[in-house]
């Protein structure tokens, strides 16, 4: 299993101008097995950053370049990207709606301008009512701006996983606890607030009633999935346990987590308690390239009873359409990346308008728009309604 911390290598790509939306099935809630697709329509996009044209080619760290971009999110006005190996958060203050256009804010030690936070290899974002939350992955914490920053210079306001903000080891140096973290992947918030992180390399995602307030350090998470307690640690298979998970996505009553290690989507009934079993489960357990399997999945976003998977080894994002009547093991609906289901080849054999390559984030904004993080290619896509 290859994961993010194994891509730290130089990327050079190609953009593509759009993606192509293919339909899997009827999406009518049939039960699980694998399949391919046929037909589909392109959809406009929007706008591409990362590229200027459908033809160009790698990485960089400008304002209107990337370096293995992975997460993505919205709030239907202003746009961030976790632009991962480049450790910084580009922020556009507006919709982009043309390709290559230059990010606005960028959070980083340097700025663009001059900086005050110092990230390593950031992953997970999120908006909730004018707040940005940034999992920090590799030094171990998830940063919170109470008000979204509109300057280079903006410090974040509250730190989870460490006392301070400038301590970044992982359990804090010592034993995990329910106010530790260990290279946090994702981070997620409910629609009255509550915080979820997955907590990948401690194998568990973390609950917290509200996002901490101004100059909070060290909280503590009141309940916990994926371990029995906020003490414990370790791998699992079963429904109880998880094996590094990434993405996290809550709405209508559900929490859904990636458990990339073994290749499945684990969803839970909210409001969760310590050690909950997922109610459901998508993806067979094994790696391998079907409706019913990812290889590596990474980022995932759900939105009421839609869920939006960015199968990263698989180069592609599969799509439910509503996942209250799923089935264990359900069949994706629809593909994004690929002609078919059975198909799984990185930018599908020549980078274009229709391919991905090791898709790492997914994002679908309040007006239907589809964000994915096409890492590999330096590039992301911001495509309509889907």
């Amino acid at each position: 299993m290859m994961h993010f911390f194994d891509r730290l290598l130089p990327l050079c790509v190609v953009s593509a101008v759009a993606i192509l939306f293919l339909s899997c099935g009827d999406g009518g809630g049939s039960a699980a097995g694998g399949g391919g697709g046929s037909g589909g329509s392109a959809t406009t996009t929007l706008g591409l950053l990362g590229q200027t044209t459908a033809t160009g080619v790698g990485s960089g760290a400008s304002a209107t370049t990337m370096n293995t971009p992975s997460f993505v999110a919205s709030d239907g006005t202003r746009m961030v990207v976790a632009d991962t190996l480049n450790n910084r958060v580009l922020i556009w203050n507006t919709i982009p709606t043309s390709n290559g256009k230059a990010a606005d804010l960028q959070l980083s030690q340097t700025g663009f301008t001059g900086g005050a936070v110092a990230l390593s290899a950031p992953y997970g974002v999120a908006i909730f009512n004018n707040k940005l939350i940034v999992a920090d992955t590799t030094n171990n914490r998830v940063l919170i701006w109470n008000t979204f920053p509109t300057l280079n210079t903006s410090p974040p306001d509250a730190v989870i996983g460490q006392t301070n903000f400038t301590n970044g080891g992982a359990n804090q140096g010592g034993a995990v606890g329910a106010n530790t973290l260990s290279a946090p992947g994702g981070v997620a918030v409910s629609g009255t607030g509550e915080l979820y992180i997955g907590d990948t390399a401690n194998s568990r995602v973390l609950y917290f009633a509200a996002i901490p307030g101004a100059a909070s350090t060290n909280a503590s998470a009141a309940n916990v999935v994926g371990q029995v307690n906020t003490s414990a640690a370790g791998t699992g298979v079963t429904t109880a346990k998880m094996n590094n998970p990434y993405g996290v996505g809550v709405a209508n009553g559900r929490l859904a987590v990636v458990d990339n290690g073994n290749s499945r989507v684990l969803i839970f009934n909210t409001p969760i308690a310590d050690g909950d079993s997922a109610a459901k489960t998508l993806g067979s357990g094994v790696a391998g390239c079907s409706g019913t399997q990812f290889n590596n999945p990474y980022g995932m976003y759900l939105k009421a009873n839609k869920l939006y998977v960015a199968d990263a080894s698989n180069n592609r994002v599969l799509f439910w359409s509503d996942i209250s009547t799923a089935v264990n093991g359900q069949a994706a609906d629809q593909v994004v990346g690929q002609s078919g289901l059975t198909t799984c080849t990185a930018n599908t054999g020549g980078v274009g308008q229709t391919s991905l390559n090791f898709p790492m984030g997914v994002f679908s904004d309040t007006s239907g728009n589809l964000w994915v993080g096409d890492a590999s290619n330096n590039r992301v896509t911001i495509n309509a309604s889907f």
